[in-house]
């Protein structure tokens, strides 16, 4: 229904709003609201994978996810650590939830650039990593006067690129 652009900003959003309700609870029944947001912050890893497998290549969708995978596996191991020394730290403070609040601010950080993912738009008729890899050849062309248009073409992306080009008047 939202595409995974927007589920993941949703579960952004709903995990940033646990961590505050988290940081500044008092009252036990607090924490009952918290729920109903974590159900809503767990989508955010399964729409991230989604949102990877669509936007690279075939040939390199295991390498990726391998690495976002890799990635979730060193937050899931150092994240409790790190957490759990702040949580001691902030047992003697005013408000023993600051490092809820913390995580609330990372959260929204992490909302920030979820705006930067590309937009069904962005990855209709090709993959986003072909566009970033040929625009950085483009720019490595402009400095050595090398050609690749073999590789580029393989991609099928030089005769869009081109045709973008003529229309702008670029060349």
């Amino acid at each position: 229904l939202l595409g995974e652009r927007h589920t993941i900003q949703v579960g952004l959003q709903a995990f940033c709003v646990q961590c505050i309700i988290l940081g500044l609870a008092y009252e036990s029944w607090h924490l009952f609201i918290c729920v109903l947001f974590s159900t809503l912050s767990h989508l955010v890893y399964p729409s991230l994978a989604s949102l990877v497998s669509t936007t690279v290549p075939p040939e390199k969708v295991g390498e990726a996810l391998g690495a976002v995978n890799g990635i979730k596996s060193l937050t899931e191991g150092f994240g409790p650590l790190c957490f759990g020394v702040l949580m001691t730290l902030s047992e003697e403070s005013v408000l023993p939830g600051w490092p809820y609040l913390l995580a609330a601010l990372v959260a929204y950080g992490a909302y920030k650039r979820s705006l930067l993912l590309p937009t069904e738009d962005d990855s209709k008729d090709e993959y986003v990593s072909e566009l970033v890899s040929l625009k950085w050849r483009q720019k490595r062309k402009q400095g050595d006067g090398e050609e690749d248009d073999e590789e580029e073409e393989e991609m099928g992306l030089l005769s869009n690129m081109h045709d973008d080009d003529d229309e702008n008047g670029e060349q």
